[in-house]
């Protein structure tokens, strides 16, 4: 036997340390393989949860719209539209023309009668001009695009702006199912 410190150990005559030494190497050892295994479970969940629950290669777009009228001279304005897209999620999307369509609708608004409900497609159509460049759009993971257009309005009336991304799926289960995100505002031309 020897003494450390006042405290007496039996020591193990092929390695000189005390034996319990021994049995709690053992225990840590067992301890991290059942936690390398937990924690391989626990990242193949998130991975599955991520890409397949949670839609991780599905495309999602934000889009918002900011308004501003410009006087241009005595009876016309201008009429400045920012459509603003974002890609939150951490996977990129590509976007070609044969995609879909990413059109920004402008629509003079007929007046209402009182209680009648009017929408985005509501009134007579103004223009409609094309966002999609002719080699389509990628949007990286998190990037953001602003597309800038400009309108000549006459004064005293009321535009509907309508921004829409439609996006048709791949597959041929359903050729009439599209998915679609917009964007509209109402301005008053002053």
């Amino acid at each position: 036997m020897k003494i450390f410190k006042g405290i007496r150990f039996k020591t193990s005559k092929s390695i000189g340390k005390p034996p319990w030494i021994d049995s709690a190497l053992k225990c840590a050892d067992l301890s991290l393989k059942i936690l390398s295994c937990v924690a391989i479970l626990v990242g193949g969940y998130w991975t599955y949860h991520i890409f397949d629950v949670g839609g991780g290669s599905d495309w999602m777009i934000n889009l918002d719209m900011q308004t501003e009228v410009l006087p241009y001279d005595e009876s016309f304005r201008l009429l400045v539209v920012h459509v603003h897209s974002k890609n939150p999620r951490n996977v990129s999307f590509k976007f070609r023309p044969k995609d879909g369509r990413y059109d920004l609708t402008f629509r003079k608004f007929v007046v209402l009668k009182e209680n009648q409900v009017g929408d985005e497609d509501f009134g007579t159509v103004l223009n409609t001009v094309n966002l999609m460049p002719e080699d389509g759009i990628v949007w990286a993971p998190y990037a953001e695009f602003d597309d800038m257009r400009v309108l000549l309005v006459r004064k005293g009336i009321v535009v509907g702006v309508n921004a829409a991304l439609h996006v048709n799926p791949d597959d041929d289960r359903d050729n009439d199912r599209e998915d679609y995100v917009a964007v509209s505002r109402i301005v008053s031309i002053q």
